[in-house]
């Protein structure tokens, strides 16, 4: 448990001081919540009824595809936050 805990510690530190994470594609690095769509994206879409995203060893096709996925899913999940918030500093609601 000790060695659980310890872990993340570093984790959130390295997080903290956005350190780059071992594994992760450069063009992540500072960006949190696409590392957790990146890191989740094999989950998210075996769960959506879609073909498994997993590769025996890492192929450059394979991170190239999941990077670009995990970016693309960021990007839009932003744009959609920040229409959200103008839409909510204007007292408009979006249905």
């Amino acid at each position: 448990m000790r060695s659980f805990l310890r872990k993340a510690e570093d984790l959130v530190k390295r997080l903290a001081a956005k350190q780059p994470e071992a594994g992760i594609p450069a063009a992540l690095h500072g960006k949190t919540e696409a590392i957790v769509i990146y890191n989740n994206l094999p989950d998210i879409l075996a769960a959506a009824g879609g073909a498994p995203f997993v590769a025996a060893e890492p192929h450059t096709e394979y991170v190239d595809e999941r990077l670009a996925l995990a970016l693309e899913i960021d990007r839009t999940l932003g744009n959609a936050r920040r229409r959200a918030g103008r839409a909510i500093r204007h007292g408009r609601q979006r249905s």
